[in-house]
């Protein structure tokens, strides 16, 4: 009788460990999947509280040369927002995006390849995106778009980003 009392003492030991196992396994999936919502992962990104409210149209306005802007416009609407362009940055219910000078930007994607680094803020007001040029913006509206895709919603964040190097590869496996 008292080895049967040990068993089953130990067996209920057991099945909690490995239930406890689980549940630290689910919850730091799910802390994870939040942080790496975007590829390739950023070089900073700091997740808040609150999201944009998508219940309209968000106003776009795009500040670059006028040839890209209006690339920059296709590949903002391909996100699958709602947006209507205006003509001058919106102050609610907005995706601005804006080329700027190199100390417009932070030290970090200058400090990196800032021709095609960015700035992306998005607040309960809107989305901002900064770049030095309108290859930098085009790169933050893809991890806008990705992070749209993966949460249903423009959840708040800060996001600084650019290259890691100064150049492109391309590996071509022959095998």
């Amino acid at each position: 009788p008292i080895l049967l009392v040990i068993s089953s003492i130990t067996m209920r030991i057991k099945c909690l460990y490995t239930l406890l196992f689980a549940l630290a396994v689910v919850g730091v999936g799910h802390i994870a999947a939040q942080e790496n919502v975007i590829t390739p992962v950023p070089a900073v990104v700091e997740w808040g509280e609150g999201s944009v409210d998508l219940g309209r149209d968000l106003k776009l306005y795009v500040d670059a040369p006028k040839d890209d802007a209006l690339r920059l416009e296709a590949a903002a609407k391909d996100t699958g927002l709602r947006l209507s362009r205006v003509c001058r940055p919106a102050r609610k219910g907005f995706v601005n995006l804006m080329v700027v000078e190199e100390g417009d930007v932070s030290a970090l994607a200058a400090e990196r390849n800032v021709a095609e680094g960015y700035v992306m803020d998005i607040t309960a007001e809107g989305v901002s995106i900064k770049a030095t040029s309108p290859a930098g913006l085009y790169y933050g509206l893809q991890s806008l778009k990705q992070i749209y895709e993966a949460h249903g919603a423009l959840t708040a964040c800060h996001i600084v980003d650019a290259p890691r190097f100064g150049y492109r590869g391309v590996l071509i496996d022959i095998s």
